[in-house]
């Protein structure tokens, strides 16, 4: 069975390969590019990262919080362990199956994507 890997990453808020250990309230959206080992292709799927303390200041009402994923401090390495654990989740023998679970984690950019009739 093939294997899903993170073939890119990036962040439009923060430099998530040099981020400051003493930050500990953020909120930030990180662009992964996921697809399957040994293959240049690729879907980009989006997830939201903050933390507890920009949550406690920053939210004061409920709020439903689909895609995201909180942390007390942002570690780029237990990040990507996190998001790999989930990867070998979602893995199954049809592809469009697989990036379909990875739909519920993360955002897909072909969620509800609709195939126009010419």
């Amino acid at each position: 069975m093939k294997k899903l890997e993170i073939k890119n990453m990036e962040s439009i808020d923060y430099d998530i390969f040099n981020f400051p250990e003493n930050i500990d309230n953020f909120n930030m959206l990180i662009t992964m590019s996921i697809g399957f080992s040994g293959e240049s292709e690729a879907d980009n799927f989006g997830v939201r990262v903050c933390s507890t303390k920009w949550l406690m200041e920053n939210i004061h009402t409920p709020e439903y919080m689909k895609f995201t994923i909180i942390v007390k401090n942002f570690f780029l390495d237990e990040f990507i362990d996190s998001i790999n654990e989930i990867l070998k989740k979602c893995l199954d023998t049809n592809e469009n199956l697989t990036m379909k679970r990875l739909s519920h984690y993360f955002q897909w950019e072909f969620e509800n994507y609709v195939e126009l009739n010419s």
